[in-house]
């Protein structure tokens, strides 16, 4: 489950013997190798292939934080198209500029303008009822070096950063089923991208589940990672008929949510 996307980085390395001696001398011509994303088989968490000009947010400095700074690259936006991920801009671009470099690439999806340094607040993570925002606050991230005299592809293997709970519902009474709610847990957290985490701890009240697409009993919904669910609490509702039948799910014993891991439980409704 942890790992749904991977997305490759490769340094385009075409070597004329005319620049044979800015090898030697370790500096590489101004502009001359870009360093350039490629994306193949992205498969979304949503069982849907990496949706065409979606967003992603890429950080990017030198390891030795000089030739190419953080505060230069922080949060830029790389936009997949045709199998590729471009700067959305070009002075976003960057290049290799010595032989033995070696840069941080961190990234993330799905972007987030609001980006203050390094992180970012989930507001509201309540009303996941629509594909569009479960998708948006199921966050994936990764974080890896890359060498320029690797010359060879380097997969960068994206995490899932939230946790994931699934609802299957069977029994009798499927047809009258109006809403599934998570029940307990934070609805407000912060994301930090340096350190790949999501922290929560304030204002809990239900989530509305997401549907699966193309199945109708299921349902599914993210949580933030770290927090507990002790065992007598209730944490699914499942809501039937017109008189709002409301049919309560309670734990047995505690669980802790942990990123990038997925939570089953299948319950009946008759």
């Amino acid at each position: 489950m942890n790992k749904y996307i991977s997305l490759i980085l490769f340094s385009i390395f075409f070597v004329a013997c005319s620049n044979e001696s800015d090898l030697d001398m370790n500096i590489l011509p101004d502009g001359k190798y870009p360093i350039t994303f490629s994306a193949d088989n992205l498969i979304m968490p949503v069982s849907k292939s990496f949706d065409e000009n979606g967003i992603a947010g890429v950080y990017m400095h030198d390891i030795d934080g000089v030739t190419i700074p953080l505060s230069e690259n922080s949060n830029r936006q790389y936009v997949y198209s045709n199998s590729q991920l471009r700067a959305a801009l070009d002075d976003y671009r960057r290049y290799w500029s010595r032989a033995d470099q070696e840069v941080l690439v961190t990234a993330y999806y799905p972007y987030n303008s609001t980006m203050s340094g390094s992180t970012f607040e989930i507001n509201d993570l309540s009303n996941q009822d629509s594909p569009t925002n479960y998708d948006n606050f199921d966050i994936l991230h990764v974080s890896s070096s890359v060498r320029f005299s690797e010359r060879k592809t380097t997969v960068l293997a994206f995490d899932h950063l939230m946790s994931r709970i699934v609802i299957n519902l069977t029994g009798s009474n499927l047809a009258n089923v109006n809403s599934v709610r998570i029940a307990n847990t934070f609805t407000k957290g912060t994301v930090n991208i340096t350190t790949g985490t999501v922290s929560g701890g304030a204002n809990k009240k239900n989530i509305i589940a997401n549907k699966y697409p193309d199945d109708s009993n299921t349902y599914r919904a993210v949580v933030i990672p770290g927090q507990t669910i002790t065992a007598g609490m209730d944490l699914i509702y499942v809501t039937t008929g017109k008189n709002q039948k409301t049919y309560k799910c309670t734990l047995a014993s505690d669980v802790t949510f942990e990123p990038g891991k997925q939570y089953t439980f299948t319950l009946t409704i008759n």
